[in-house]
């Protein structure tokens, strides 16, 4: 079974607005989510404000002038973004593949060629991020995101499990004053980090 499908249904935003929101809970199976456009705040192809599965979706050339040009999970989300390629998207400040606040798991996936980097997992002691086997590379830099593969600090809780970071334009890994980082079965190249108050590697 392809782990990326063809997502032939395609949600185009014509670079005019927000593709798709999900408020409460919702799932979106099998989609092309492409040319959202948010100039002056967060979410570009997707945002999410609740319970939300984003499965086996292509979300490609989205824009936010904040953060989370692909998809944007709001605090107090539980968003699962499971068997997706999340690429070409474009934010101004942080979190050009995702901006995980909330509960955020990410499996089976692939983020790459992002500018603004490829995950942001926002300062909040809320914020809980797993990755697990997922390839995050190739993803370049926003105004507050200086290390661009994955950026955690102030108190969020991430764990990588058997997943690759690699070839991104700065440090893969950028992590400080983190209550707990968990890093099993994963590669990656180079990272940053102080002040993990928990850490197992």
């Amino acid at each position: 079974k392809d782990m990326f499908p063809s997502a032939s249904t395609v949600i185009d935003g014509n670079n005019a607005g927000l593709p798709v929101l999900i408020n409460g809970s919702g799932s979106i199976i099998g989609f092309t989510i492409t040319k959202g456009y948010t100039s002056g705040s967060s979410g570009g192809g997707v945002r999410t404000s609740g319970i939300s599965n984003i499965k086996s979706c292509y979300i490609k050339n989205n824009y936010a002038g904040s953060s989370g040009a692909g998809i944007y999970s709001a605090d107090g989300s539980t968003t699962l973004i499971s068997n997706c390629k999340i690429y070409d998207n474009t934010a101004g400040e942080k979190g050009g593949g995702i901006e995980a606040q909330g509960t955020v798991t990410i499996e089976n996936s692939d983020i790459f060629n992002n500018s603004g980097g490829g995950v942001d997992c926002y300062e909040y002691q809320s914020t809980n991020v797993t990755i697990t086997n997922t390839t995050i590379s190739g993803n370049s830099g926003g105004s507050q995101m200086n290390y661009f593969g994955v950026q955690a600090y102030n108190g969020s809780e991430v764990t990588i499990l058997n997943s690759i970071i690699y070839d991104n334009s700065s440090a893969n890994l950028s992590f400080a004053l983190l209550e707990r980082l968990l890093i099993s079965n994963s590669f990656f190249v180079a990272w940053i980090g102080f002040f993990v108050r928990t850490l197992s590697l």
